[in-house]
């Protein structure tokens, strides 16, 4: 199987960045196959506000993992805007189920996930995340596998 790993780099980068900026923690991104996927990020433990029975704090820790979830495929669609993404159908079901827990119809399911993907979109427009994005993508290319560690020594220089 032939992959794009420029393309597959700054994917797995949109999910990284995404996730600095929402606080959610990760332990390493590789482009590296494993598995069934050519990459992945590899996130710590979901937050315990996933399961709340306050309904804002779910939502809130929802909202977070969808958007990490959709940042993959938002970043292939800013950088690359005439051609579908070619990776992350894997998160866009993981972001579908997660949507569904907090919506009552498909219809209602779809706008929610839609108006997360246009937050994901403006938080990955700034300058400071082109910039991280672009610093992480080009180190996954050099390197494979970049730890939270890595990633957040080189951002921070």
């Amino acid at each position: 199987m032939s992959v794009d790993v420029e393309r597959l780099a700054f994917h797995e980068a949109g999910h990284v960045v995404a996730a600095l900026q929402l606080g959610r923690d990760f332990e390493y991104v590789t482009i590296e196959f494993d598995g069934d996927v050519p990459a992945h990020t590899q996130f710590l433990a979901p937050p315990k506000t996933l399961a709340s029975p306050l309904w804002a704090e779910r939502r809130d820790a929802i909202e977070v993992e969808i958007m990490v979830t959709l940042a993959g495929t938002v970043i292939e669609e800013l950088m690359w805007p005439t051609t579908p993404a070619k990776f992350g159908k894997q998160d866009l079901e993981s972001a579908h189920q997660l949507a569904l827990e907090m919506t009552d119809s498909d219809t209602e399911c779809a706008a929610y996930l839609k108006w997360l993907s246009e937050r994901t979109k403006n938080l990955l427009s700034t300058l400071s995340a082109w910039h991280d994005v672009g610093t992480v993508a080009k180190l996954l290319v050099e390197r494979k596998m970049l730890t939270y560690e890595d990633i957040v020594g080189t951002l921070a220089a």
